[in-house]
């Protein structure tokens, strides 16, 4: 397992209301033809949605917490 910072929800809905006040907040897209639509998209764990934690989503978000994942397989 691995320890990584994030943003946690227990709903879908929440993280994509969460995505959406970055988004607001960072002004995008800029325009409607800006190639990034989006600043950050969240990912699933089980029955928990996460958005990875940076300084922009502490920004809008307040302080992450500790999220263990299963490591990646090695190729």
């Amino acid at each position: 397992m691995a320890s990584i910072k994030a943003h946690t929800f227990t709903i879908e809905l929440e993280a994509v209301n969460a995505i959406d006040l970055i988004n607001q907040g960072e002004g995008i897209p800029v325009s409607n033809d800006a190639v990034t639509r989006t600043y950050t998209n969240w990912q699933q764990l089980e029955d928990i949605y996460y958005i990875l934690a940076d300084e922009v989503t502490e920004k809008y978000l307040g302080k992450p917490t500790d999220l263990e994942i299963p490591e990646p397989p090695i190729e």
